[in-house]
């Protein structure tokens, strides 16, 4: 017998499992992958992962199967155009120029201190490129592990040409001649595309452009290599046998995060400015906020996703991740929009950037709900308790809030994603299991547990929580939390990859109702530990307010100055 959901208190469960690593971990895989063991052993797992109890709830609703939301704005397409417009020419003068004293007292633009060395003729295309090369080259860089591949007779002849459209003054736009790096989930000649596997792409280059690696060639950017990536995105430490486990800059002795781990590592760096992650669960978010960088997820379809590898659609997100907000915006503003080859980007309202430097946010209204607020490590809430403390002094109003059913809404964004994954990688997995690292294995054989019928609940909440956060963002402008529950975790020892399923859940807290949903959120770093690690805050809207988004976290950048007082050690400074 069902029961339905009414009214709860928050309801968000701490997991404490126990890590599997080693042979303990590829014991647990063996039996786990074995059918009459998976018998045995489904109504323990499934106890422990709460799906007995989400199986008791009953949703008399429509599933919704993908959370394409309809477009509400009353910004036209002249005004939308304008408003970028606007944006690229005063982020222009502020960082290059300097005239205006009402935008004076910029964060430092990654992006544009090329485009102001370029311009002054203190630097090419070309001359970067060699630099970038042997950067790429030194010791450091290789032992970070945030590159998959590299090609330097590619990187050198796109800077030639960059080199030679600033030399006839026809540079593209502001990212000309900037390096930007690409999740190795996404298309970019001459790469392959491995998606972190040592199964997809091992014989042959891709042969075209994924849709935003075009946009970005186009706009003039030279794009740098591939990143690690946590295979097929299915963790969210970053660890990678396959290719190295992706370190973080501020300390080696801890991970860069997930999945887009090597992403935002090649950012915080120093090596390119932006970067493109993916994120289904956190994977751009999360490891921004390890690495100390800002990281947008968009809304869904904000983005086109075509030329992408297909792992998880219905709540995969490609955003971009930078050193600034400044950085994260030109990106967007560059990647975003309409795009004939991935229809759910085909019915979004016009991508815009209103009032981005309005640094005043009275009449922002930004919800908290404080038992979630307060569920992560205490260093965390602590320094997110301060930021946003800065946000009321900048003028937005904190307005108390209630989130209703978020334990439903984790686990069918659990069963979504894998649900999702298992199917796109069903095939080589049942057939070559051992060529997947014994993480990867286990999560899927987890997914095998799950019943269609589970799948279609997770729709049916997927209904509701779009429904109540429809009706929250009528009230509130946004959503305030932290970035992630807890600090980066240590690096394996070896090769070794590890399993903690409680401290996946406590990384991912305030992250994967954004990919249910299908709205967007964006973190920016606002102090360190006592470690000497990042910690991010997380801002979350309502669909189609990217705009929103940028503007307040640019505000809050600007008072904090993170990223223009912290670097971490090693920092490549090619500005």
């Amino acid at each position: 017998m069902t029961k339905p959901v009414h009214a709860m208190s928050y309801d968000l469960k701490t997991y404490k499992m126990p890590g599997l690593t080693g042979r303990g971990l590829g014991l647990s895989v063996s039996v786990l992958e074995t059918d009459m063991a998976r018998k045995i052993l489904e109504p323990i797992v499934n106890s422990q992962l709460g799906m007995n109890e989400f199986r008791q709830h009953r949703y008399d609703i429509h599933p919704s199967f993908t959370a394409l939301h309809t477009n509400t704005s009353a910004v036209t397409a002249t005004g939308a155009q304008r408003s970028v417009q606007m944006f690229m020419e005063s982020v222009e003068e502020e960082n290059l120029n300097q005239k205006s004293a009402s935008l004076r007292g910029s964060l430092n633009c990654a992006t544009l201190a090329y485009a102001r060395d370029y311009r002054s003729e203190l630097r090419s295309p070309l001359t970067v490129s060699l630099q970038l090369q042997a950067a790429l080259e030194s010791p450091h860089m290789q032992d970070s592990k945030a590159f998959i591949f590299t090609d330097s007779h590619a990187l050198r002849h796109q800077a030639e040409a960059s080199t030679k459209r600033f030399m006839s003054v026809q540079p593209r736009g502001l990212l000309e001649g900037v390096p930007v790096a690409i999740k190795d989930s996404i298309n970019a000649v001459p790469f392959a595309t491995t998606g972190g596997t040592e199964v997809f792409g091992q014989d042959h280059s891709v042969e075209s452009d994924a849709s935003v690696v075009s946009r970005l060639r186009a706009a003039g950017a030279m794009i740098l290599g591939k990143t690690n990536m946590h295979e097929i995105g299915i963790g969210v430490t970053g660890a990678n046998p396959h290719y190295g486990h992706c370190l973080n800059p501020w300390d080696t002795e801890y991970l860069a995060g997930g999945s887009s781990g090597g992403s935002a590592a090649a950012v915080a760096s120093g090596i390119c400015p932006v970067a493109i992650g993916s994120d289904g669960g956190g994977s751009v978010r999360i490891p921004a906020a390890f690495c100390g960088v800002v990281g947008l997820k968009p809304t869904w379809g904000r983005i086109s996703s075509a030329g992408t590898l297909s792992l998880c659609d219905t709540v995969d997100h490609l955003g971009p991740i930078g050193a600034s907000v400044d950085d994260v915006a030109l990106a967007y503003a560059t990647i975003a929009g309409p795009d004939p080859l991935h229809g759910p980007s085909c019915h979004q309202p016009f991508p815009h950037l209103s009032n981005y430097f309005k640094s005043d946010l009275k009449g922002l209204k930004i919800g908290i709900y404080k038992p979630w607020f307060e569920h992560a490590d205490q260093a965390i809430v602590s320094a997110c308790r301060e930021a946003v403390k800065v946000l009321e002094s900048l003028g937005a109003e904190i307005v108390p809030v209630i989130i209703e059913g978020l334990e439903d809404m984790r686990l069918a964004h659990a069963v979504t994603i894998m649900t999702e994954m298992l199917s796109s990688v069903e095939q080589p997995y049942r057939a070559t299991p051992e060529r997947f690292n014994d993480d990867t294995r286990m999560l899927l054989a987890f997914a095998r547990l799950f019943r269609s019928t589970d799948y279609v609940k997770a729709q049916r909440v997927r209904t509701r929580a779009i429904a109540q956060h429809e009706a929250l963002y009528a009230k509130v402008d946004m959503l305030v939390t932290p970035a992630t529950g807890a600090l980066p975790p240590r690096r394996p020892k070896g090769s070794k990859v590890a399993l903690d399923l409680g401290l996946m859940t406590e990384i991912m807290r305030f992250s994967i109702n954004d990919n249910l949903i299908g709205m967007p959120a964006i973190t920016l770093p606002v102090k360190l530990s006592g470690e000497g690690l990042p910690i991010g805050l997380q801002l979350h809207a309502g669909p189609w307010q990217e705009h929103v988004l940028l503007r307040t976290a640019r505000s809050l950048e600007s008072a904090l100055r993170f990223n223009a007082t912290h670097r971490p050690p090693n920092f490549l400074d090619f500005s």
